[in-house]
């Protein structure tokens, strides 16, 4: 039996997620919330913040829906993470990896591909390839993302009531991508 000890903070609960799904290509496990499987009709992601719980997807082009959420909450607090789209947006990545993983005597490649189709907005390609006993086996996910600036962000958190928020960039927080924290008066 192995016993893990759940992640105290933001940086790893993410990072516990992630480790997750880069091994499996299933982000759930033991100990932590369900993270929702993907479904175009509802349009969920797992917001990992004071509560870990399915939220609206903010950065697909409903993004009303995010708007709507951060106004309906209750909360004094709001904790996320978001893709650097600032640089993104100057930089344009076309692919991002491959990564190589090992378990368990098992190979797996995972890597994206990102279809700019104008300045602020990109089709996403996820490919997860596994080995299998025979043969190898590949699983591609695709969604059509927009790129989101902290200024936008942050002026549809400042609507919202959410005032003092501020960036932890990876230098800061050790986490791969850009966390913001935002707080109102409760």
């Amino acid at each position: 039996m192995t016993l893990r000890r759940e992640p105290t903070t933001l940086v790893e609960t993410m990072g516990s997620y992630w480790t997750q799904f880069a091994k499996t290509g299933d982000p759930n496990q033991v100990g932590l919330p369900a993270w929702p499987v993907y479904d175009p009709k509802i349009e969920l992601c797992l917001e990992i913040g004071v509560e870990v719980k399915p939220r609206a997807i903010p950065h697909l082009e409903k993004f009303a829906a995010f708007e709507q959420s951060l106004q309906a909450r209750i909360t004094c607090s709001f904790i996320g993470s978001i893709r650097d789209y600032d640089r993104f947006v100057v930089e344009r990545p076309k692919v991002q990896g491959p990564s190589f993983y090992s378990d368990n005597g098992r190979r797996r490649i995972v890597f994206q591909i990102w279809d700019w189709a104008n300045e602020r907005r990109y089709r996403f390609h996820l490919y997860i390839t596994r080995s299998t006993e025979s043969a190898w086996q590949t699983q591609h996910f695709t969604s059509t993302y927009r790129a989101v600036l902290r200024s936008e962000l942050r002026h549809i958190l400042e609507q919202a009531g959410f005032t003092n928020v501020r960036w932890l960039f990876p230098s800061d927080s050790g986490f791969y991508q850009p966390i913001f924290i935002a707080r109102r008066n409760c």
